[in-house]
């Protein structure tokens, strides 16, 4: 096995928050004390893992966390993803899973809108800071420009919907795409932050209930700014799959 499972609780939800992390020190910490303390879904820290110190179950323990799912050795967004979806599904009853970053640039309050999509019958639901004005909260210039005029445009061909924010780690997938689908997705060799958008490929594609919402993402005014998309090989690991899937190469459905 690699990975470890910790519980924090034993409580039973129908929807889990997968936050997934590595070293995000404070600013996990930050997104986790403002987790309702009478919240209606299951916390779980994906961890990649972080060596920081910032998921340790001592420090975790002060928090309204449920699991910590954390990889044995140093691994990447997808491959995490892949792992703790596939321990969610063997392990775990649930309706559906909403994944946000853990590096403090959102807000788990937005939680509950995903929750509501999802009982409307929605099985992909993408977070969206530029579907309502003042949602998108200090974002570089540099990100906005790609996101708005290359990364969406290139979705939106790929997957014949229109979408705005399709970098936006905050996002959900229902039980049954999920269960339906994990297979195949596995079968594709993912790796890096390809989990994400094939994902939102492959829902749009195989023709399941999709939509977008409204959410907050906030970079701190006047720090710098914390990424980890910083050399031009990140940039090209972030547009690659969006561009591959509109010119149909490699993305299978």
């Amino acid at each position: 096995m690699n990975f470890k499972v910790s519980y924090l609780n034993n409580i039973k939800f129908d929807y889990y928050l997968i936050i997934n992390v590595f070293n995000e020190g404070k600013n996990l910490h930050k997104f986790l004390n403002l987790i309702d303390e009478n919240k209606n879904y299951g916390v779980i820290i994906a961890d990649s893992p972080s060596t920081d110190g910032s998921t340790t179950l001592k420090e975790l323990s002060k928090f309204n966390v449920d699991i910590l799912f954390s990889m044995n050795k140093r691994s990447d967004h997808t491959k995490t993803l892949l792992n703790v979806t596939k321990y969610i599904i063997d392990n775990l009853k649930f309706k559906g899973i909403i994944i946000v970053d853990g590096n403090g640039k959102d807000y788990p309050s937005f939680t509950n809108d995903f929750i509501s999509k999802f009982e409307e019958g929605y099985d992909y639901i993408q977070g969206s800071r530029f579907l309502k004005k003042g949602m998108s909260i200090n974002t570089p210039l540099l990100r906005t420009f790609l996101i708005k005029f290359i990364h969406a445009p290139l979705m939106s061909i790929a997957c014949r919907q229109k979408f705005t924010d399709t970098t936006n780690g905050f996002r959900a997938l229902s039980s049954k795409f999920i269960k339906e689908n994990f297979s195949f997705i596995q079968e594709q060799n993912l790796e890096y932050y390809e989990y994400y958008p094939y994902t939102c490929f492959l829902a749009c594609r195989r023709k399941y209930k999709i939509t977008e919402i409204p959410v907050i993402r906030e970079y701190e005014k006047g720090k710098k700014i914390v990424t980890k998309i910083k050399t031009l090989k990140n940039y090209w690991l972030m547009l690659k799959p969006p561009l591959y899937q509109a010119l149909g190469i490699k993305y299978k459905f």
